[in-house]
């Protein structure tokens, strides 16, 4: 672990480095390092007290999951936050702009792995993408999430949820009164639907619920 102050009374940053290796109950063996974990001290309740506080600004980890048949499942994690303008204590709006950004990475014994980014650049929209891979083909979502309260955290789907893949489909996708919605095409041209969660291609229909 380091720490560092760059002048008297100035503001710390700690980094911790270490490894990570415990059992479960089941004799499964879980081990990885933590490769960088930094807080950042920050001034916040002014014009009051103006008291200092320690802040987790990024951390990057890995782990591997080992069972007793073998290696199982690969995680890795990329996460951080600038607090610079942003006071982590008080709600995230537009004058306290949140912003962040996490990058999940799975990856399985059988060749197949999952990548999950989230970005938020503004407080009340959040970006995201998963892909998913098995094999050399990859189908992928994107899409983002709005509040549909400006008062409060929990946000939405706003818009479609683009899907594409290695090969020649994509989708677009939408939630409309809980319900998924939307059109899937094969190199541009639409050759089905999806009508209140059932896929509808060349006469087959398929429910997704």
């Amino acid at each position: 672990m380091s720490a560092t102050r760059p002048s008297v009374g100035g503001l710390g940053t700690i980094t911790l480095v270490a490894p990570l290796t415990f059992t479960t109950s089941d004799g499964d063996l879980v081990s990885g390092k933590i490769n960088s974990l930094t807080g950042q001290e920050k001034v916040t309740n002014l014009p009051y007290t103006g008291s200092k506080d320690l802040y987790l600004t990024s951390v990057e980890l890995s782990l591997e999951l080992a069972v007793k048949e073998g290696a199982l499942l690969g995680l890795s994690l990329v996460a951080s936050q600038n607090i610079t303008a942003y006071n982590p204590d008080l709600p995230s709006t537009a004058t306290n702009q949140e912003n962040g950004s996490v990058l999940l990475k799975f990856k399985l014994a059988d060749n197949v792995s999952a990548d999950l980014t989230a970005t938020k650049s503004t407080y009340d929209k959040t970006n995201f993408d998963m892909k998913i891979t098995s094999n050399g083909n990859w189908i992928d979502l994107a899409g983002k999430t709005k509040r549909t309260n400006l008062a409060v955290n929990d946000e939405t789907l706003d818009g479609d949820i683009v899907v594409t893949s290695s090969g020649p489909y994509t989708a677009n996708l939408r939630k409309s009164s809980g319900r998924v919605q939307g059109e899937i095409l094969k190199s541009g041209q639409q050759i089905g639907v999806v009508v209140d969660d059932v896929i509808k291609v060349g006469g087959v229909e398929v429910s997704i619920r």
